[in-house]
Formats: structure tokens, C-alpha cells, sequence
């Protein structure tokens, strides 16, 4: 501004002035800004032409500019309080579904070994009963009648085959005196060809197998209620970003109806933001339950 435009606004020569436009309250914003931003202790804030409407236009958006720094502040405080909460939440989930693979993991090995136990018991020791003519004929006195060697090498083959049931048979009786967990080995050997079979076979049969079920539903109610509580923690966040955003919309229809109806600025604090606070603080108490249940259902699952 020229000294003389200044001296004609002492004088009150420039009057009161007409409501600034839409683009002219838009410029004006942008010049408040760009003398915030400078960082410059001698810079001037020059808004042209000089008039009563214009300088108090100046000030209203001067001020909505510091609440709106005041509300970014506080809420940038709450955020980095949500955002902890939500590491620790989100460590609390990663925990869980660890443990949920370390238990298919287990499950998967112990399906492993007892398939193993059942290819082991399945095994059986072959012998060869081939008899080697030439041997058998060196070991059979030459002088004794043929008649008479074709009956000794018939009872050393009888002699092999009876062991080898004999030794079948005590291998089966040595089975049934261990079995495993109690359940005795199937009549139908035919079904330790096949794992799952087996596998079926004895969880049907198995003393513990109540046990294991009940464990595994209680593991599945667990782990849904789990589920449950994280889905409510993660509404109630929502929640409270979208209560936030409505207060700050709030805020700056205040203020831009205070501009543009030449009106005061009304800070009290509305009925309906009012609202939206009480509101806040209510999913704040269900998100803080429902953490801390969380965390009790860690060490459970």
C-alpha cells in the first residue's frame, strides 16, 4: 500500500466497503496463509485496498486459522494414542493366528508318526525259502537212498515255513499286548494300507479322542469370540474417526457461515457437537473393553 492509501483509510475516506465475493474472501485466504507460512518476522501481511469489511474478513480468517492448528494438534495427540492401540492390536491378531498354525503344524505331525507306526506294524520279514539244490545235495549223505533226500529237503522247508508262522504269530500277539493308547490293531489288516484309514481306525477308537474333541471346539469358540471382539474394536475406531470428521465439519461451516453473513463467530461449542463428544468417549470405553478382552483371549488360544 502507498502512504496515501494509507492516510485515506486513517481518514476514514475508504468508508466501510462492500461484502467481499466468494473469490475475493478466497484470495484473501490465500494471502493470510502465505504470510503464516513466511517465517519472516518483518514480513507485512498486504491485502490491497483497504476497508473496514476487508480487514475484519482478514482477521475472522487469521483466527479460524489458529483453531484450526489448536484442532489439528489435539488431534493429531489422539491419533498417535489410536495408532499405538492399533499396533497393539494388530500384534494381538499376528498372535493368534501364529498359534493357530503351530497347532495345524502339530496336528499335521502327529498324523505324520502315527502313519509311520502303522507302516511298521505292517511290515513283515520275509525269508527265502529257496534252498539251493547243490548245497542241500552236498549237506544230504550221498549214500542214503534219493527217496530219502527228497524227504529230508521237504521237513528243512516244513521246518522254515512253520518258524516263519511262528514267528508271524508271536509278532502279532507282541501288537496286541502294546497297543497304542489302548486301541487294539484291526481284524481287516487290509486298512494299514491306507493312512487316513488307519488314522480314522483309531481316533474312533482312542479313549482320548473325547477329550480331543472337546478341546477343539472349545479352541473354535475361542477363537471366534476372538474374531468378534476385533471386529467390535475395529468398528468402534471407525466410529471415532467419523464422529471426529463430523465435528471439524462442523467447525468450519461455523466459521465460513460467520464469514460470509458478516456475523460473530460463535466458539461455544453446539449442541450437536456436543453429541458427537459424548459419543466419542462411548466407543472409546468399547474399543479400551475390547482390547483388554483381547488381550485376555491371547494367552487362552
Amino acid at each position: 500500500l502507498s502512504m496515501r492509501e494509507e492516510i485515506g483509510f486513517l481518514k476514514g475516506e475508504a468508508g466501510e466497503g462492500q461484502p467481499l465475493t466468494p473469490l475475493e474472501i478466497e484470495e484473501l485466504k490465500r494471502l493470510c496463509r502465505e504470510y503464516c507460512d513466511n517465517l519472516d518476522p518483518t514480513s507485512v501481511l498486504n491485502i490491497g485496498k483497504l476497508t473496514l469489511t476487508k480487514i475484519k474478513d482478514a482477521f475472522a480468517i487469521l483466527k479460524n486459522l489458529v483453531l484450526e492448528a489448536r484442532s489439528t494438534n489435539n488431534n493429531s495427540n489422539d491419533t498417535s494414542t489410536l495408532t499405538n492401540q492399533v499396533l497393539e492390536e494388530n500384534e494381538i491378531i499376528q498372535a493368534l493366528q501364529n498359534k493357530i498354525n503351530d497347532l495345524t503344524t502339530s496336528l499335521l505331525q502327529r498324523e505324520h508318526e502315527i502313519a509311520v507306526l502303522v507302516n511298521m506294524n505292517k511290515k513283515q520279514e520275509t525269508v527265502d525259502v529257496n534252498i539251493d539244490c547243490n548245497t542241500n545235495d552236498n549237506a544230504v549223505n550221498p549214500n542214503i537212498n534219493p527217496k530219502t533226500n527228497r524227504q529230508i529237503k521237504s521237513n528243512q522247508i516244513k521246518s522254515i515255513q512253520q518258524q516263519q508262522k511262528d514267528k508271524e504269530q508271536a509278532k502279532e500277539e507282541l501288537i496286541i499286548q502294546r497297543h497304542l493308547f489302548g486301541v487294539p490293531p484291526p481284524n481287516d489288516k487290509s486298512i494299514f494300507d491306507d493312512a487316513a484309514a488307519s488314522f480314522e481306525w483309531f481316533r474312533e477308537r482312542c479313549s482320548l479322542n473325547k477329550s480331543m474333541e472337546e478341546n477343539r471346539e472349545l479352541l473354535k469358540d475361542k477363537i471366534t469370540e476372538a474374531k468378534v471382539v476385533g471386529e467390535r474394536a475395529n468398528q468402534s475406531r471407525k466410529t471415532i474417526d467419523y464422529l471426529k470428521t463430523s465435528i471439524e465439519s462442523i467447525r468450519r461451516e461455523r466459521v465460513l457461515n460467520g464469514l460470509v453473513g458478516d456475523n460473530k463467530i460463535d466458539e461455544e461449542e453446539s449442541s450437536e457437537e456436543f453429541s458427537h463428544r459424548q459419543a466419542i468417549e462411548q466407543e472409546k470405553i468399547v474399543y479400551k473393553e475390547s482390547f483388554e478382552k483381547l488381550k485376555i483371549l491371547k494367552p487362552e488360544i
